[in-house]
C-alpha cells in the first residue's frame, strides 16, 4: 500500500477562501462488518451526513472506507463516531501529514 492510498490532501480556492480537503481511510474491524452493498449505501448516506463531508466510497469487500472532508468542518475523529452509531468499529489507517 503507497501512503496515497491512505491520506491526501488537497487545497482548493472556493469564493477567495482556500479550503483543504483531506481524504481519509478507515477500516472496519470487530464482529460487525459490511457484508453487501447495502451496507456500503448506508455507511456512504449516514457519512455524507456529516458537515464538510464531500465523498465517501464504502467497500465490503476491502471493508474499507474512504472518505473526502473538509478538514476545517470535521474531522476523523468525528467520522468514526458516525460509523460507531451505524455498529461499525472502525480505525485510520494513518494519521494525517502535510502534502
Amino acid at each position: 500500500m503507497h501512503c496515497s492510498d491512505v491520506y491526501v490532501a488537497q487545497h482548493y480556492s472556493y469564493g477567495g477562501k482556500e479550503i483543504m480537503i483531506e481524504t481519509w481511510t478507515f477500516e472496519v474491524l470487530g464482529s460487525q462488518q459490511m457484508n453487501c452493498e447495502g451496507c456500503e449505501n448506508a455507511i456512504q448516506r449516514s457519512l455524507t451526513r456529516l458537515p464538510g463531508v464531500r465523498q465517501v466510497k464504502a467497500d465490503h469487500h476491502t471493508q474499507r472506507v474512504v472518505v473526502q472532508l473538509d478538514a476545517a468542518q470535521t474531522d476523523a475523529e468525528a467520522v468514526k463516531a458516525k460509523l460507531a452509531a451505524a455498529g461499525y468499529q472502525a480505525h485510520q489507517l494513518a494519521d494525517p501529514t502535510t502534502v
